[in-house]
This record gives C-alpha cells, structure tokens and sequence, in this order.
C-alpha cells in the first residue's frame, strides 16, 4: 500500500531534552504521528493526554536486531491502552512507538479498526517482522466513502512511517533503501525555553533510515542523570543509564572478550561481530569521519575507554555480552531490579 511517490513531512522537537520524541506531519494531511522510545513514554503521554482515537505500532528486536518484532493496536484511549502494555508482561521486545491520530478528531472507531486491521495485512504480506499480535483483527465494516478516507490516511501514513526508516508494511521487492533525503534542519535546541523547532523532510520513495534500530550511534554519549544500571555476568560488570531514548554504557565498563558460538555463526546475529569488529578498531560513520575505538582489551576481557551511546538497552547488552541478549532482563539496578521491572513500576 505505498503512499504517493513525492511527499514532504515535519518534524517538530521542542528542544534537545525531548530525545527521540518527534511529532511527524505531512503537508495537506489533517493526521499526525508521534514517534518516541519506550523510555519517553510517560512524558509523551502527559503532554499528548488530550489524544483519544488512534492507531498505534510498537516493535523492538530482544536482541535480534534482523527481525523486528511489532505489535500493532488501536484505541479510544491511546495513550491509557500504551499504559496498560507498558506493565504488561509480554511486551519486554517493545523498545519504540509511534502513534497516529487525526489533528481534526476525523477518525471515528470505526476508522481506527479499520486502519489496524490493514496494517496487519500489510505486515503479514510483507513478511519481514514477527508479528506480535495474538490475533488478526477484522476489518471493520465502512461505507465506500469511509473506506477511501481510511485508505488514503493509511498511504499517508505510510509516507510517514518511511522517513523513519520504518518499512515494515512494504512488499518485500521495496524494502531497499532508493531514495536520498534533504534534511534542511536537524539542530534540536539545547535551550529548554527555545520553541519548538521544524524539520522539513522531502522525499521521492519510501524509505529513509531517520530513526536508525541498529546497534549504536557510534559517537559521543548522550548527557544525563538517568538511574544506573548494571550487568554483572560471565566475570565482567559494566554500567549504564537510559538517556533520551538512548543506553549509554559508561567508561570503565567490560565486555566479554569471546563471543559465543551463535552470536559468531548465525545470520540473524551477524551484527554482533561486526559491531564488536567496530568498537575494537574504530569505523567512519556517515560522514566519513573515524570515530575511535571504544573497547580496548585489559587481560581476560575488554573495556570501554570512554562513554558510549548505544540505541537501545539490549544493542549495549549484545557487545557487552558477546551474545543475543534482551536489554530489559539483563540490565538490573543496586537491587536487582530489571529494567523491565523498572519500567513497569
């Protein structure tokens, strides 16, 4: 279902303390999305509590950072309904949100089931995520009318989703990246009393890597006063904190010197090794400048020599570990508290 060829959206951060939160919207479209970590989700839903109707799309990898795991739901009560899956017990893959609504309250429940039930079609036609849903929703019975409404929101929608990188509701033929994107503005304002600040974003395809679910940032850590977590396994300890929807792992921390044998040999884990290859020697990132090496070996096992941002708790825990890994159970607290546990409470 892919939305038009030319399209151009906004993303609008108020300042640099929002993280990851961005509020995604497409010129002549009276919808609205809004992407955020996990990790945000309490300040999102203070300051969106006013939204009702909408469709909502969850996913994160476990420590499989190949096949995304997504859930996709709708609600009168989106955010009250994200609240509920938050302290929920099956959602520990769960790392980033996007919701959508309608800015002009033109989306009945009926729409919105509609909507979700499409998505999962979508999704399972494409047959490049696990799908998390225990059940397939119905479409939900509208008018010829109504239904063209759902349906050009759904292609809108869609545009939105592939400037986050987000392409899991493409044919399979579509999921490589052909497209170049011309951001006029990313700078985000360190000043909390800055207004919000607009990206525009055009595009002529549907696929554009903004929210990368990759491994790391691979540049310098994210400030913070977050809680400190750790992991103490296989003789090592490391440290770190959720920041702005990011792990930083701080300096000091060990890794594991040896992989294990499926982290070393398994397809779906190849990220592992080739991430650890990274850390040891240093790569140039996107604009060709050479980030240095982060871990350094001291005797049985390595060490970070420097803070580190990872883009997600379980991407930090994987090289920490030598190992596939979900964030949410192996980070603990000084009384052992996971993270998931953390989150839930």
């Amino acid at each position: 279902m892919p939305g038009s060829k030319d399209f151009s959206v906004w993303f609008h951060r108020r300042n640099a303390n929002s993280g990851a939160v961005r509020v995604i919207e497409k010129r002549l479209w009276t919808g609205q999305g809004i992407g955020f970590p996990r990790s945000q989700l309490s300040q999102v839903r203070d300051r969106y509590s006013n939204i009702r109707s909408g469709v909502y799309v969850l996913w994160g990898y476990g420590g499989n950072h190949v096949s995304p795991r997504v859930y996709i739901g709708e609600s009168d009560e989106t955010f009250k309904r994200l609240g509920n899956h938050d302290r929920a017990d099956d959602k520990g893959y769960w790392e980033q949100s996007v919701v959508f609504t309608s800015k002009d309250q033109g989306l009945n429940k009926a729409h919105v089931q509609y909507i979700e039930a499409r998505l999962v079609q979508l999704a399972q036609e494409g047959n490049r995520v696990q799908l998390m849903n225990s059940t397939t929703p119905r479409t939900a019975p509208l008018s010829e009318t109504d239904r063209a409404v759902a349906e050009s929101f759904i292609g809108d929608l869609l545009d939105c989703l592939a400037v986050l990188g987000v392409d899991f509701f493409e044919p399979p033929d579509r999921a490589t990246p052909d497209t170049e994107i011309q951001i006029e503005r990313l700078e985000a304002s360190t000043d909390p009393t800055a207004e919000t600040k607009i990206d525009e974003i055009s595009s002529n395809a549907a696929h554009s890597p903004i929210i990368d679910e990759d491994i790391t940032t691979g540049t310098e850590s994210v400030a913070g006063t977050e809680e400190v977590l750790s992991i103490r396994s296989k003789g090592i300890v490391a440290h770190g904190y959720e920041s702005q929807g990011k792990f930083v792992v701080k300096a000091g921390s060990q890794a594991a010197k040896t992989l294990t044998d499926s982290a070393r040999t398994r397809l779906n884990l190849k990220h592992i090794p080739a991430w650890r290859d990274k850390l040891i020697n240093g790569y140039k990132d996107d604009k060709e400048n050479f980030i240095e090496p982060a871990l350094e070996e001291k005797g049985p096992h390595y060490e970070f020599v420097r803070d580190f941002t990872f883009n997600s708790p379980s991407a930090a825990s994987c090289q920490i570990l030598g190992a596939s890994s979900n964030g949410n159970d192996v980070w603990k607290d000084e009384n052992e508290r996971t993270l998931g546990e953390i989150r839930k409470s």
